[in-house]
């Protein structure tokens, strides 16, 4: 993963210690100051709500207990307004991508910090609902910070788009049919090529050719797909992340 400097919140909310974030969700109850940005879901056995009020839940949590982090906090959810089979599905996707990054980064307080710091480590995970389209629902995951024992920022984005009829992820083979790739990742380049002009970046001479391996993350919105880059992948790391969209193959 390429890195760039990010901008990190501030303020930590006190929360006892835990040994990963399965025991502190259910081991502990949502800490004094977190919020929430909607209601939990209701009953599994409840009949599921119209699409248009299937959403996520949200809620953000911090440890000041770990040995080398100045700051940690992250933030955690759950679906809303699925059937309980969907909910589950959905649901076990959010808690696997969230939990890889924040064990991943718990791993690393047994580090040791550069330049002889007490404390030098800094994570920091937000979740981000993405408006898409129809039956779709999207939740974007970034992570900022300050690896311990490191003397350079991480940055990773990670998006999940699930189908909320049955929970299930979507490839974006949904949106973009394989006869439609070459379309699709022309489109792309092109995009790229656009931003890296506005940057004062873009050389002819050397043009970015990015592929489908290339993409950190994308989301299918209403009139186009959003697709996000990690750095230095589609540009050079001055640009930082590269964020494009494209019309749908067709249109």
């Amino acid at each position: 993963m390429f890195r760039r400097v990010a901008s990190l919140a501030a303020g930590a909310l006190a929360l006892a210690a835990c040994s990963s974030i399965d025991s502190l969700n259910e081991a502990m109850p949502l800490p004094s100051g977190s919020r929430a940005v909607s209601e939990p879901a209701g009953d599994a056995t409840a009949p599921a709500m119209p699409v248009s009020a299937a959403g996520f839940a949200i809620q953000t949590h911090a440890r000041t207990d770990l040995r080398n982090y100045d700051r940690f906090s992250f933030m955690t959810a759950t679906t809303k307004g699925l059937a309980p089979d969907a909910a589950a599905r959905a649901d076990e996707r959010i808690r696997g991508m969230v939990d890889a990054a924040v064990n991943d980064a718990l791993a690393a307080d047994d580090g040791a910090c550069i330049e002889g710091e007490a404390t030098c480590g800094i994570f920091e995970l937000t979740l981000d609902v993405l408006p898409c389209s129809g039956e779709i629902l999207c939740l974007k995951q970034d992570v900022n910070g300050v690896p311990v024992g490191s003397a350079t920022s991480d940055q990773r984005v990670d998006v999940l788009v699930l189908d909320s009829v049955t929970g299930r992820a979507v490839d974006l083979s949904r949106f973009v049919p394989i006869e439609a790739t070459e379309e699709f990742l022309a489109a792309v380049n092109a995009e790229v090529a656009a931003a890296q002009q506005q940057a004062g970046f873009y050389d002819p001479a050397y043009p970015t050719e990015v592929t489908e391996d290339d993409i950190a993350g994308w989301a299918p919105l209403s009139d186009r797909i959003q697709i996000w880059f990690s750095r230095y992948s589609a540009g050079p790391g001055a640009m930082g992340a590269v964020t494009v969209s494209v019309p749908y193959p067709g249109s």
